[in-house]
């Protein structure tokens, strides 16, 4: 799709790089963010401080400046069209890729929205029902989620997309059953790679 739009592969490098661990380190719920409050846990213990580590977590979240200026960046070079460095370089002699008519273009944009749209939204419905089922009326919003089953949302919410995507594909036939599993597994299969860095880095 880059190339087809002759948007060089050094830029879709960048975007990906500064956009993929800035958003990680700001999202409510991530796997590097429960590793990040375990570390401050941690260290709050060390200090002595009885603080609720997800809620220092949260109150710190104005002064992140390298996730929130990368995102920012990325987001005026979007807007601007402008290139810089190496991207300007290969963006001078990027060829745009010929269609070859793969990819099956007809099928509903809802069938990819509405998973991504469930996957985000899902855990967040999940952490405000259990926070708040823990927290007394009236607590602030770190407070609930502080109390939240983060683990329990990600995986009722990624659980959720995967089911809508399933029915989707096989509600408006873009995909066949068996295809549908073979999309399945295949995307799993890409994600154990991404689990096993995770669990290597932990």
């Amino acid at each position: 799709l880059c190339d087809r739009y002759r948007v060089p592969r050094a830029k879709l490098a960048y975007v990906v790089d500064s956009t993929a661990a800035p958003v990680a380190s700001l999202a409510l719920v991530s796997t590097w963010v429960g590793f990040e409050v375990g570390v401050i846990q941690d260290g709050l213990k060390t200090a002595g401080q009885s603080i609720e580590p997800y809620g220092f977590f949260i109150e710190g979240w104005p002064y992140r400046f390298y996730p929130i200026l990368a995102m920012l960046f990325v987001g005026m070079i979007a807007i601007s069209g402008r290139d810089f460095g190496p991207m300007l370089r290969a963006g001078q002699s990027v060829e745009v890729a010929e269609d070859d008519g793969a990819g099956g273009g007809d099928a509903p944009w809802g069938g990819a929205i509405a998973p991504v749209v469930t996957l985000v939204g899902g855990p967040l419905a999940v952490l405000w029902r259990t926070g708040s089922a823990k927290s007394p009326p009236g607590a602030a919003l770190f407070e609930v989620l502080a109390g939240a089953d983060g683990y329990g949302a990600i995986l009722i919410g990624a659980s959720a997309a995967l089911a809508l995507a399933l029915v989707l594909s096989l509600a408006t036939r873009s995909l066949g059953l068996q295809e549908a599993n073979e999309a399945a597994i295949s995307g799993m299969k890409v994600m154990f790679e991404a689990i096993i860095v995770l669990v290597l880095a932990w």
